[in-house]
């Protein structure tokens, strides 16, 4: 028995791409009728700054960007710098763990909308509410989890090059 599988070379793992501001392509996957998640980037930019929006109008249709995906930044291998908007709900793992921006590479800082509800950055240490979640790999000297801080991701301080980390008792 055999079984043939045909594949289409036309195949894209994104619903639409736009620039930012800043004219970086960015790739994006519809989530529902007015919501996007950020699943890419174009290799072909040497990115070290990204600007997520919190919004790109697509076909007539505007869409609130809500979530940034399992690997979206991947194709950013130069990234330094990462801006996420008021309006992203949702963060997948891979974006602060070992996988990307975490084990390797250059990364600085994580920057966040003052008005995001739920996310949060402290000199450029990303939080989820109460959970440190990622240290930058090239944040230097001494760094104080912030108070009220409950719990640190597991691999949050990875590769740091951080000389002192002084704990709260909330930790």
């Amino acid at each position: 028995m055999f079984i043939f599988c045909f594949f289409s070379s036309n195949a894209k793992a994104y619903d639409f791409s736009a620039l930012n501001l800043e004219g970086v392509e960015i790739f994006y996957n519809i989530l529902s009728q007015n919501e996007i998640s950020v699943v890419s980037g174009d290799t072909k930019y040497n990115v070290t700054s990204l600007v997520i929006p919190d919004s790109v109008s697509y076909n007539n249709i505007n869409y609130k960007v809500v979530m940034i995906a399992e690997n979206a930044l991947a194709s950013y291998p130069d990234l330094r710098e990462l801006y996420i908007p008021a309006s992203v709900e949702n963060i997948a793992t891979s974006v602060y763990a070992e996988s990307l921006l975490g084990e390797v590479g250059e990364f600085e800082s994580f920057n966040v909308s003052e008005t995001n509800p739920r996310y949060f950055s402290h000199e450029g240490v990303l939080y989820d509410g109460t959970a440190l979640l990622k240290c930058p790999t090239q944040k230097q000297g001494e760094y104080e989890i912030k108070e009220g801080t409950t719990l640190i991701g597991s691999r949050a301080f990875a590769n740091s090059q951080l000389s002192t980390i002084s704990m709260p008792n909330s930790v």
